[in-house]
């Protein structure tokens, strides 16, 4: 396995850590374990040192608790993967992708001009600066791995994800709706055809009024030519439904790989 794989291989483990984290927060305090009592086994709910007793009608809250035992097992095994990698970071650091190769290669490069136009054009898009001037920009508080400050955790797994499949985007970037200006949460490149895609992430779909105003800005996207499921992806998620990487990944999968 090449360096470059084996980073994106860590970057991954790490991705996965971060949504692990996110969801352990999602469920209940407090552990569960289990005392045997004859020939009855108990489940016992633990936390702030009180023990409360778990019956059969409790069938609800002991699925969330072993879901949280069982996430922070994972979380467990990942640490050890985890804190290699950091320990050892110079040897796994990312060497020229397959393509790259390909289009430096003096005899592939002149075939293959068209493609490598786009791509240098793509990746100076991509680094160029832009206008970003979305209100609020205090509450981006999420480091993602393209180190890029973003507002919510399920923000961090999608800017991951583009950025470990390499494709172009910018966060917040400032887009003309005729007189206003609106900024959604990333503007994207498709890697092969250069064209313009918007993605907005609705956090609080449960919420009637964070609502009514996500629809008014998909109706202004629509009016300047972006619509959704063409070139305007939309993703939503509940407090009780969380956005997850493997969303995240299904929804690239389908514009963009």
């Amino acid at each position: 396995m090449s360096n470059s794989n084996l980073s994106r291989e860590f970057r991954l483990l790490l991705n996965e850590a971060q949504e692990i984290n996110h969801q352990l927060e999602l469920l209940p305090n407090g552990r569960m374990y289990f005392l045997k009592n004859g020939k009855y086994t108990n489940a016992y709910h633990i936390q702030c040192g009180v023990r409360e007793y778990l019956p059969k009608s409790k069938h609800e809250l002991k699925v969330q608790l072993a879901k949280k035992e069982y996430l922070a097992a994972r979380l467990e095994d990942l640490l050890p993967y985890l804190d290699f990698y950091s320990s050892n970071a110079d040897l796994f650091a990312d060497s020229p992708s397959h393509t790259d190769q390909l289009l430096q290669d003096s005899n592939f490069k002149p075939l293959l001009s068209d493609i490598s136009a786009l791509s240098s054009e793509l990746n100076a898009w991509a680094n160029a600066p832009f206008p970003s001037n979305a209100p609020f920009p205090e509450k981006r508080i999420h480091n993602s791995l393209p180190e890029i400050m973003v507002r919510s955790k399920s923000e961090v797994f999608i800017a991951n994800a583009l950025h470990l499949h390499g494709i172009p985007f910018r966060y917040e970037c400032d887009f003309a709706a005729g007189l206003l200006t609106l900024h959604p949460d990333f503007t994207i490149r498709h890697p092969r055809s250069g064209k313009l895609f918007l993605w907005e992430h609705h956090g609080l779909a449960d919420d009637p009024r964070y609502m009514r105003e996500a629809f008014n800005k998909q109706a202004l996207y629509i009016a300047n030519g972006f619509y959704p499921s063409i070139n305007l992806i939309l993703s939503y998620e509940t407090k009780d439904h969380p956005l997850t990487q493997s969303m995240v990944e299904h929804i690239i999968r389908e514009y963009f790989l």
